[in-house]
Order: C-alpha cells, then structure tokens, then sequence
C-alpha cells in the first residue's frame, strides 16, 4: 500500500522494527552455523530475549 503522504512517526517505527528482525536473523544465522561447525544441531525451538527492548522471541 503506498501513501500519498508523509508518515514520519510510522516510517521510523517500521524502521526500528526492520533494524530488530534483520539483528534476529543475524544471530539465528551464527547460532546454526557455530551448531553446523560443531557437528551438533537444533532440534528445538530456542528462545530468545533482547536486552535493549526486553522483547522475547520464543
């Protein structure tokens, strides 16, 4: 959907949000790599909370 204006406060809230997800992706990317490396891997959900924002990720 495309806006015929201006959202300021919208456009930084989708911004942070981005910024966190791509943080997320990052860290599960190393998790299963530093797994991979070892010759483990996950057969469980892991759960995980930042802790700059406290937003759990289960």
């Amino acid at each position: 959907m495309t806006r015929a204006y201006k959202d300021p406060t919208a456009d930084e809230a989708v911004g942070k949000i981005c910024k966190e997800e791509s943080r997320l992706e990052l860290v599960i990317s190393i998790i299963k790599l530093v797994c991979k490396l070892g010759g483990f891997k996950i057969i469980q959900r892991i759960s995980l909370e930042d802790k700059k924002s406290g937003r759990r990720y289960d």
